[in-house]
């Protein structure tokens, strides 16, 4: 019975979704008045899932952050699965962070967790 009710939960993320989050984050960097000349950048690398963030301030970096995810969250893309390391000093800059995304390795059959129903 278990065997005819299973099912597999697979979650895969429209990398061109993120992609235009991140354009539209750049443009909105470029563009608020807070922000813009503000000496941030925010980078990703669409092959690894990874964005690079550096920015003169830890409040400034928030707030990059704060943009990225307004934009993500509306084209439902899931936040939660963006893990964002601990700033650091970098050469030039107060504060530096990578975020790494899970949905990078989700295509792969690890990533699937098998389920039953239990009716």
């Amino acid at each position: 019975m278990a065997k005819e009710n299973s099912f597999d939960v697979v979650s895969e993320v429209n990398m061109q979704e993120v992609d235009n989050a991140y354009q539209q984050t750049r443009k909105e960097m470029a563009q608020r008045y807070d922000l813009k000349g503000s000496g941030s950048k925010i980078d990703f690398d669409k092959s690894k899932g990874v964005f690079t963030l550096s920015a003169p301030s830890e409040f400034v970096a928030n707030q990059v952050i704060d943009v990225l995810n307004s934009k993500l969250i509306k084209r439902q893309i899931d936040i939660a699965a963006i893990k964002w390391s601990e700033p650091q000093s970098a050469s030039g800059m107060l504060s530096g962070c990578t975020a790494r995304s899970s949905w990078a390795s989700t295509r792969t059959p690890a990533a699937r967790s098998t389920r039953t129903s239990r009716t």
